[in-house]
Parts: structure tokens; sequence; C-alpha cells
């Protein structure tokens, strides 16, 4: 069945096939991030629009990726980003000397994020995570980290640790082995990872307990969107803040992923849990490349220059394209005041129609879902965390991906992955998404 459909995947996207083969020889894979390959190739976007996308062989989709995350409003949107940009173009693409924008960039960020007292921008989620650790290292003067497995935290050799290791080098449950993502990233490194399970508070307090004297922060994203979309369970997160004040650990919340997105004040907001410092990326830049690193002001006075025990620099960091497009995608957000409970509804609902079709086709998954973020899991069990996604079928979870890409729906490929959804996604949309969904799942049942 999956031959079948992946034969008519390639029927249509002959012109992408064609591009894929000419570019892989200049660039391995043919993809600028190993996130958007997929075998047997990916397709070439020619242009996006509001929640669809169109590919160079006039394909149309309705798109569930939004870039992995950055699409609060949908493709192109809001128009006011455009004008921004196309505004500050004529004055300057770059200075290396500071800009004002920033400055009111910051303003809004401290407006809206509860633990703002500080902020110091660079350019990716991955930077912004690295230096949210120097700057705990340089605070605490303490070297070890704790993470939870299968939590991802960037591309960063510090912390690309433990996030979808292969089930038989993970370790024992009660003492997990801290992996390496990849090859050429150091032991020395992944030896200085604490490991916990998420969801898992016992053993979250044992290790903290174990390790407090060297412990330079406990760092998490308060939603585990690294396999896929796992909330935390209710209390999880009020007794990771009771036990890191406890021994005087700082906390870390990556809300790459959370931030905007859940709220205007993200996951601290969402769930009403204020860490010591906090990342940000994805949305902020409003659709061009952007971090930050937000936190109380004890903790960021390591970075300022005037004194500095830990720098924080870059040729493009707080260019001023970025920094218009941040504070109108802030300026828009602030603006919207129903933004959310609007966004995080219409999901809520459309997820509900897609348990309905799975159910009625007696079709077994598990939704991880929290206000625009959900991923879908074929499996008969509840999924709490990393370990828990063993038992998941990744070849039902293919088929579905490409069964769903031929008739013009695209979603993540990875069962680790993410469906978002944005301010452009209507009625229209989900209820076409539900009618190829039905259709596809007709495609599973040769595969139960």
């Amino acid at each position: 069945m999956i031959d079948d459909v992946t034969n008519k995947y390639m029927e249509k996207t002959y012109r992408s096939y064609e591009i894929y083969k000419e570019i892989s020889k200049y660039i391995p894979g043919g993809v600028g991030s190993q996130v958007r390959w997929f075998s047997p190739y990916p397709f070439y976007i020619e242009r996006g629009d509001g929640a669809w996308i169109w590919d160079v062989d006039g394909n149309a989709y309705i798109d569930y990726v939004m870039a992995w995350g950055p699409l609060l409003f949908g493709h192109a949107r809001p128009k006011s980003v455009l004008e921004a940009l196309k505004k500050q173009i004529d004055n300057g693409l770059v200075y290396g000397i500071p800009n004002t924008i920033k400055l009111e960039v910051a303003k809004l960020i401290r407006s809206m994020v509860p633990c703002a007292e500080s902020i110091k921008f660079c350019n990716t989620g991955t930077e912004a995570v690295m230096y949210a650790v120097r700057i705990a290292r340089a605070y605490t003067r303490r070297r070890k980290i704790l993470k939870f497995e299968g939590v991802f935290h960037g591309y960063s050799s510090e912390v690309w640790v433990s996030v979808t290791p292969q089930i038989d080098r993970v370790g024992p449950y009660e003492t997990p082995n801290p992996v390496p993502g990849s090859e050429g990233i150091v032991e020395d490194y992944a030896r200085s990872i604490v490991v916990s399970h998420w969801n898992d508070v016992d053993h979250f307090k044992r290790k903290i307990r174990e390790n407090r004297e060297d412990l330079a922060a406990v760092l998490i994203a308060p939603v585990n969107t690294g396999s896929g979309v796992l909330p935390p369970a209710e209390g999880f997160l009020e007794e990771i803040r009771e036990e890191t004040e406890k021994y005087g650990v700082p906390l870390i919340f990556d809300e790459v992923i959370t931030g905007f997105r859940l709220s205007k004040g993200g996951a601290q907001e969402y769930y009403r849990v204020i860490p010591d410092i906090a990342v940000y990326g994805k949305i902020l830049g409003g659709g061009l490349p952007i971090g930050a690193v937000c936190g109380k002001e004890e903790y960021m006075r390591v970075t300022d220059p005037k004194n500095p025990r830990c720098a924080v620099a870059g040729t493009f960091t707080t260019n001023p394209l970025t920094m218009a497009a941040a504070h109108a995608v802030l300026k828009e957000i602030e603006a919207n005041s129903d933004l959310y409970s609007k966004l995080n509804s219409m999901t809520e609902k459309f997820v509900g129609k897609l348990k309905d079709a799975f159910t009625s086709r007696n079709i077994n998954v598990f939704i991880g879902h929290v206000g625009s973020i959900f991923q879908i899991y074929f499996t008969d069990k509840e999924i709490r965390n990393y370990r828990d996604t063993a038992q998941i079928s990744k070849d039902m979870y293919r088929a579905f991906f490409m069964s769903l890409l031929i008739r013009g729906v695209f979603t993540s490929h990875s069962p680790y992955g993410r469906w978002y959804t944005s301010t452009s996604h209507t009625w229209r949309e989900y209820d076409e998404t539900i009618d190829k969904v039905e259709d596809a799942l007709n495609d599973l049942k040769y595969l139960r």
C-alpha cells in the first residue's frame, strides 16, 4: 500500500524530483535543514498564502507544518510585518552598531512575558538555548544541566542529547543514559547532562537531589514537543518549580515553540509557572530568524558588556529587518485580545473531529494536544513520555502522512513532529482536511 501511495506522490511531483536530483549535487540531501527531508524526496515550494502552500508542480496543500511553528498568522501574514520589512529595507539591512527598534521590541516582550525583566537577542532558538545554558553556568559557576529524555532544545552540542535516542541505548529507567543526538558530539558534553523522565515527578526529585551541588540549571520545554506533543501532567511543572527553588537551581523554560503560541505570555502564562530564564524564537521573528533569552535581572546581569562574565554577540544579532518584523508581529498580538481564545478553541474542535474520524473506523490513536499544536500517535495506549513512544506504529504514521500528502494536506512527516494551526486556518480548511483524512484512513485499513 505504501508503495502505491509513494508512486502517486512521485507522479504528482515530477518537477520537484528533477530539482531534488540537481540540487543534491550541490547540497547534501537537497535540503537546508534535515527536518525538511523525507523519503523518497521532499517537494519544493513556490509560494505560500494564508493556510496554503503551492509546490513547483502546481499542487496546492493545506499546510499544518507552518514552517515548523513560526507562522502564527499564516503565510505572508500579517500584512503589517510585510509592510514593516518593505519600509526597513530602504533604510538598510544590517548596521554593525545599535539600532533603536530593539528597544521597542524589548519593551513589548517585557510587557507580555512574566519572567522577562531583562532580555538579550540572538539569531535562532538553538542559539538562545546555548546562551541560556551558558548564562546559568556563569551565574552559578556549576557545570551540569538536567534535561528530560525525549525533549528537544536545538542542535547545539551541549544539549542535543537524549532527544530521540534508540531505545536499546537509553539505559535502565531509573538511571537513563545521556545519549548524544549525533556523531561529532564529544562525550564530555553528554557527561555534563543529567537525564530525567518527562511527567515523572518522583524520578525528577531523585535526580535533582542527587546532583544538586553541581547543577547549573534545569532545562525544560513546558510542553514536550520533542516527542510530538506531550503536555505536562497536572502539577508536573509546579513540582519542578518548587524543587528548583528548594535547591537553588535556576529553571530554564525553552519556549521556542510555546512562546507566543499558547498565549501572549507563552507557557508561563498558560500554566502559571514562572521560570528564572526563558528562551524564545519562531513566532517572535514574524517569519525571520530570531532568538531571545529573557530572565530575571540577577541572572541576565552576567551578560552586561561593561563587566561581562558571559558574552552574547553576533554579526546579525538585532539586525533591523528582524527587529522590524518582531515589532510588527508583537504589535499584532498585543492588539488582538481574543486571538488565543479563538485559535485554541477552533483547534480543539478540529482535534475532536479528527478523533471522531479515527474512532468511527476503529483505528486506535492517541492525540497529544495543547493550544494550537497537536500530534497523532498510532497506538491503543496513552503516551506520557518518550519511552512510551516505542509502542507507536511508525509504519502507520508514514502511510497516513503520504496518503494525506497526495490528497493535498501537508503535515509533519515525523511521528515525533507536530501539527500547527494558524489564524489563517478556517472551517473551510478544517472541513476539507477532515474529508481528506477520512479518505486517507480508508487506505490504512490494509496496514492494520
